[in-house]
Order: C-alpha cells, then sequence, then structure tokens
C-alpha cells in the first residue's frame, strides 16, 4: 500500500517563491482493485498501526465528522489509539458538545490539551515560519500539534472535496498542506497527516462508491456545486448513527 500519495512539486523544486507560481501533485498508482471506501480506510488504518511499531497512536479529533469517522475506523480495525483534541481559548461550542457526546457513547479516554491560539501566533508561529516557507498560519498549527505528541499521529482530514468548475469536475488541492509532509519526513514521524489521502486506493474507492458518482450524474440538475453534502451521506450510509452536521474547518480562528 502506498503511503501519503500525494507530493507537490513547485516547478520541479522545494519552494514556492511568488505567490503565482504553479504546483503540481502526482498520486502513486494503485497497487491493486480497491475494495470499498470502508474496507480501504480500515486497511490504511491496519497500516498506519503497523508503521506506528508499538509507538503510541493518537487521533487528532475536533468533534467534526471526518476525525470522528477516523476514530469508528481505528474501532472497528480494533486498534488501541487515544483521541486527542487541542481545546482553543475560542474554541467552537457545538463541535466540543459533539464530540463529548461520541466519546462518552464509546467508551473512549479523550485527551485534552489546551491551547492558546493568541499565544501561539505571538511567540511561535514565526518559529514555524522560519523553519518551513509556510503560507497559512492553520499549517504551522498542524506542524505544532504533530510536535507535540510523543508517538504516531493521525489527522482526519484529505478528503477530496470534489468541485464543480467550468463545466469540469475538479478536486482543489492546497499546497499550503504539503509543507506538513516535509516537516513529517524529515522528522521521520511515523502517522498520517491527511487520512482521506492516506493510499491511493482510498482515493479511488471515494470516487467509485455509488453516493459519488450519483452526485456526478446529477450536478448538472442541482444546485449542490461541491460533494461536501454527499460525502457526509457516504459516512451516514456507514454508520446510520452518524450526526449530520454543519462543516467547521477548526481554523476558523486563523
Amino acid at each position: 500500500m502506498t503511503r501519503n500519495p500525494a507530493r507537490p512539486l513547485w516547478n520541479d523544486s522545494a519552494f514556492r517563491l511568488p505567490a503565482s507560481t504553479h504546483f503540481s501533485v502526482s498520486y502513486a498508482p494503485i497497487s491493486r482493485k480497491p475494495f470499498g471506501f470502508k474496507q480501504e480506510c480500515i486497511e490504511l488504518a491496519l497500516a498506519i498501526a503497523k508503521e506506528a511499531n508499538g509507538l503510541p497512536l493518537y487521533v487528532c479529533v475536533s468533534g467534526g465528522i471526518d476525525s470522528e469517522v477516523v476514530c469508528r475506523i481505528f474501532l472497528e480495525a480494533q486498534i488501541s489509539f487515544t483521541p486527542v483534541v487541542f481545546e482553543y481559548t475560542k474554541h467552537i461550542r457545538q463541535d466540543l458538545s459533539i464530540l463529548k457526546t461520541f466519546i462518552k457513547k464509546f467508551g473512549l479516554n479523550l485527551k485534552t490539551i489546551l491551547f492558546d491560539e493568541d499565544v501561539f501566533i505571538k511567540n511561535e508561529l514565526n518559529h514555524w515560519a522560519n523553519l518551513y516557507p509556510i503560507s497559512e498560519p492553520f499549517i504551522a498549527f498542524d506542524m505544532a500539534r504533530i510536535a507535540h505528541l510523543d508517538g504516531a499521529v493521525v489527522m482526519g482530514c484529505g478528503d477530496l472535496v470534489l468541485e464543480s468548475f467550468s463545466n469540469e469536475i475538479v478536486s482543489i488541492e492546497r499546497g499550503a498542506l504539503f509543507q506538513a509532509y516535509d516537516f513529517i519526513a524529515k522528522e521521520n514521524r511515523a502517522g498520517c497527516y491527511q487520512f482521506f489521502q492516506g493510499s491511493a486506493e482510498i482515493m479511488l474507492a471515494f470516487l467509485e462508491d455509488e453516493i459519488i458518482q450519483t452526485w456526478m450524474r446529477l450536478l448538472p440538475h442541482m444546485q449542490f456545486n461541491n460533494s461536501r453534502q454527499f460525502k457526509a451521506y457516504l459516512f451516514k450510509k456507514m454508520w446510520p448513527d452518524i450526526e449530520l452536521r454543519k462543516k467547521w474547518t477548526g481554523y476558523e480562528r486563523f
């Protein structure tokens, strides 16, 4: 299984200089015909646990549906892990409420780390910006979260959000995300930064799922110009008890 198949190339170099510079993302070929989306997620979780090789395994959670799905995947794969939430000084109360309900329901031991985002921006942001050419502050926060945890860290992000653009269906990649990959590689950290792009097989299984295919077919006749709502229904199909909710990025303050 190919891990972290998406890698950035800034005009064949490691750095993006002017803001107008374009970047390309290459994906590894799939190694076999994918299983269903849920099973591919389980296969990735098993691969992450094997790579962790006994290290503590942490899943960063927020109360959002993506990180909840990652927790459910690890539970179904019967992999021991600790959910971790970084609680902001100005956090979103609704998400934390949903998170605590989920944690209680499944009997998980939640690790809570208090995080003052104003202090971080004032005292630590420049440190990370000097080490890595970040273009958005939330990437520095992601790297700081990984560095804070002594073990293999998994983040429930990287889902393929499909959008309608100029009569085509595209997935918009953000070059800023890939600075975190450089940090993980240089620090030789186990884990997975973008879980839903953690293998080429997961990405293809998502695209081939009947719910996402339905969105593609209905797109010309609907006002849903991206697949995010349908992705939530895909998760609902996997686990009917999942609570659908408004999408927060978790980085609004940044």
